[in-house]
């Protein structure tokens, strides 16, 4: 069993992570012990006094060595074979890696200094302490932070820990490289659909592609990595490929291409068509299948005078419309040709907001700006007609997108439609 002691001066930090998850599962199974140490209580005076000013000046306090001295004593017996560790968490430290964790993990006793203040008095360093680890290049206000990070990170590593042992070998920067994309359950979402690889069951084509994956995000995100990983011919190859793809195509690599354009009357079947393939993909989160269909029947639609006015715009991939959305100088809030009589005359740019329309984009499309480009030139175009702020009607859907672009949210309403009750949210933007 692995014995895990931590020095600090706030032991109640400790109380609820250990309690749940993995390394509760561990301490359960005798896996691993656990004991959270009070640093006062290794002190003689009747104030438990840990700390001191620093000798030659300075600001701060800095944490006194005969506590420490008397712990360690305490803990090890005044031995210190080979497996027992005393590491003191500190930002002087070696960053600590998967390697780190690993030693450690294989050790029967590790005793973690958690450092405060100033630091610890340098005599603990000398005369005490194994290794200094460090969690990266920024500060926080004590060890007992990094303290848990590197104990659950060890504790992953005892074997059985987590009830499989392929768990740990699998992981990020347990190859040397960060791990692949994984996905579960539906297979289509949001029109973002898992790769074909992943479902057809060929396990020696799902691990290449896996493979792939983790050398192209590691090559992206964490180059340095690559450095120390261990490669096979075939990896150098891969990677290869990958530099010669990003070099030949930087930051497009992803990127589909659109063209936004005025829609035109002849649009009108093709944006109807977009309307209904958006909200049946997109709504299911927030509606419900009568409610979609409902508002399909009765809310959404094409607006012609948008059409006609010039203030309805289509987003294009080739041929195909895969956005659509306007703004108006229209009193109509909502709704399409299906309101023969609704009021539609025309704002005044000086008192009234002018309404934004009709916003819809195809779920293959969804998150990749569209929805954020035809908002950006309807604001743009209404501030140049005149108008000082905007009007909408979010349905629940849309609603993020309009917050992230500024909008401010009013209470929540509802409308009724052939007997069927539909949420809307109406926000407003001023744009002067």
């Amino acid at each position: 069993m692995l014995n895990i002691d931590i020095l600090t001066i706030f032991p109640e930090l400790f109380q609820s992570p250990f309690e749940h998850g993995i390394i509760r599962r561990a301490q359960k199974h005798g896996l691993v012990n656990i004991t959270v140490h009070n640093l006062r209580d290794f002190t003689y005076d009747k104030h438990h006094v840990v700390d001191d000013r620093p000798f030659g000046g300075g600001e701060g306090m800095v944490l006194k060595p005969e506590p420490f001295f008397r712990a360690i004593e305490y803990l090890t017996h005044n031995q210190l074979p080979n497996t027992y560790s005393v590491s003191l968490l500190t930002p002087q430290g070696k960053t600590f890696n998967q390697e780190m964790a690993k030693k450690l993990s294989k050790l029967s006793r590790i005793v973690l200094i958690c450092g405060r203040y100033e630091g610890v008095d340098e005599r603990v360093n000398q005369a005490l302490v194994t290794d200094e680890i460090s969690i990266g290049d920024y500060v926080i206000s004590g060890g007992e932070f990094a303290a848990l990070i590197v104990v659950d990170s060890i504790v992953r590593l005892i074997p059985t820990a987590l009830g499989c042992a392929d768990s740990t070998e699998n992981e990020s920067f347990s190859s040397g490289l960060l791990d692949c994309p994984v996905y579960t359950r539906p297979a289509i979402y949001r029109g973002m659909e898992v790769p074909m690889v992943l479902q057809n069951g060929n396990h020696k084509e799902i691990a290449n592609w896996r493979r792939r994956k983790a050398l192209e995000k590691t090559f992206t995100f964490r180059p340095d990595l690559l450095e120390t990983a261990k490669l096979t011919k075939e990896d150098i190859k891969i990677l290869q490929e990958i530099k010669k793809q990003k070099s030949s195509n930087p930051k497009q690599e992803n990127k589909m291409m659109y063209t936004i354009r005025k829609a035109t009357l002849e649009d009108k079947p093709a944006i109807m068509k977009l309307i209904e393939d958006s909200a049946r993909g997109l709504s299911k989160e927030d509606y419900t299948n009568e409610q979609i269909e409902t508002a399909i029947k009765y809310v959404y639609g094409v607006d012609s005078d948008l059409i006609v006015d010039q203030t309805y715009f289509v987003a294009e991939s080739g041929s195909t419309v895969i956005g659509c959305g306007g703004w108006s100088k229209r009193k109509t809030l909502f709704g399409g040709d299906q309101y023969s009589n609704r009021e539609s005359g025309e704002l005044d740019p000086k008192t009234d907001p002018a309404k934004i329309r009709a916003f819809f984009i195809h779920p293959n499309w969804a998150r990749k700006g569209i929805g954020k480009a035809l908002l950006e030139k309807c604001e743009s175009e209404a501030k140049a007609y005149g108008f000082r702020s905007l009007e909408l009607l979010a349905t629940l859907p849309g609603l993020k997108l309009y917050v992230v672009l500024g909008f401010q949210a009013e209470s929540k309403i509802t409308y009724e439609f052939g007997g069927v009750a539909i949420d809307f949210v109406p926000m407003k933007k001023n744009i002067n």
